[in-house]
């Protein structure tokens, strides 16, 4: 990620931005989501949830499909290479 790509998706005021819901419906409709792994107590779309107290980067989000749509700022280059490690032990992820 060059570096002004790596500015422009970190430095949000916001980092929550919830997915609408007709999106996700879309998604969840092909993958079945098992993980919601970036979560809050307010807005998770799965019942299986990770909020940040949780702390997703530490965890295992196996068994999958996950879906992940990463807080937006500082901690989303630490968010993508969590979901890319975990793609790479057999997760599906969708981000």
């Amino acid at each position: 990620m060059d570096a002004v790509t790596r500015r422009n998706l970190t430095s949000s005021n916001q980092e929550d931005w919830s997915t609408p819901d007709d999106l996700f419906k879309a998604l969840d409709e092909e993958f079945h989501f098992q993980l919601d792994a970036f979560s809050s107590a307010d807005n998770f779309k799965v019942d299986r949830f990770f909020t940040a107290e949780d702390d997703a980067l530490a965890r295992d989000w196996s068994p999958g499909p996950v879906f992940a749509n990463p807080p937006y700022g500082k901690e989303l280059p630490k968010c993508i290479r969590k979901a890319h490690e975990q793609f790479l032990s057999g997760v599906t992820i969708v981000l």
